[in-house]
């Protein structure tokens, strides 16, 4: 896999699967190129030959897991930090940081936890963890 910067014109970045090659456009900042990259490289790892909704997403979801350390987040969620403030201290863009809340965590009350392995934490096990820390 090799990663280019390259002038694109419709595009931030693409994965072409043929040759195995990223191109991120070389316009974007360095916070921009990471996500963008670790976004194409989602694509990859899937397998994607075409943009879809569906791959899109599962890119969007893969980038935000890889960039983004859930202990560091908590730690700046707790300062009371802005998103914008908490995206720039994480490295990543406001859309990576809300698409990681949005399929890596879930808030029960005023607390919020991370799910685990595949699919959803559970509500009761969620439940069960907030009264243990009252």
């Amino acid at each position: 896999m090799t990663v280019h910067i390259s002038h694109l014109v419709d595009c931030l970045g693409l994965y072409d699967s043929r040759t195995r090659e990223i191109h991120i456009d070389f316009g974007l900042t360095p916070i921009e190129q990471r996500c963008i990259t670790a976004h194409e490289l989602g694509h990859a790892l899937y397998g994607h030959d075409c943009s879809t909704p569906r791959a899109e997403r599962e890119a969007d979801i893969y980038a935000a897991d890889v960039l983004i350390d859930a202990s560091e987040l908590e730690n700046l969620d707790q300062l009371g930090l802005h998103d914008h403030d908490i995206a720039i201290e994480l490295d990543v863009t406001t859309d990576v940081l809300t698409t990681y809340r949005e399929h890596h965590m879930q808030r029960l009350g005023s607390i919020v936890y991370p799910r685990r392995g595949r699919g959803k934490f559970s509500n009761a096990l969620a439940r069960a963890l907030h009264e243990a820390r009252l």
